[in-house]
């Protein structure tokens, strides 16, 4: 029986999570519209970028929070460390901002660094919109 319970916890949550995720994204704001520094290409993954979650304007209560997904540098975990806590926050009345930056083994630590303070750079300068 326990085991069942477990089971059928497990699938719902991967349901809920996945219909979460599953739903649009706004479109991402390009922290360097001409062009990340050091960029070394021009693929989305150069590109560093800010996806905006912005509650409804009744719940709003200006907080903002940048989100920055783990992954070690190398991948993104993007939807349950990124887009499940961004819709969260929005629930909750906080705007969100998901962090899209660049990954090793093109990128290093400096420029992991540069998207997340450009990243708040942005917040901050765009916070009484």
């Amino acid at each position: 029986m326990k085991s069942s319970v477990f089971f059928l916890t497990i699938v719902m949550m991967a349901f809920y999570s996945t219909n979460l995720c599953a739903q649009a994204l706004a479109k991402p704001i390009l922290l360097w519209p001409s062009g990340a520094p050091d960029a070394t290409g021009d693929s989305d993954e150069d590109k560093p970028a800010l996806i905006p979650f912005i509650p409804e304007a009744n719940v709003r209560n200006g907080a903002a929070v940048l989100v920055i997904p783990g992954g070690g540098f190398t991948i993104r975990a993007v939807d349950h460390e990124g887009v499940l806590v961004a819709q969260w926050l929005k629930s909750k009345g906080i705007t969100a901002f998901l962090l899209r930056y660049r990954l090793r083994p093109l990128y290093e630590r400096k420029d992991w660094l540069l998207d997340s303070q450009r990243g708040m750079q942005y917040i901050r300068a765009h916070a009484s919109e």
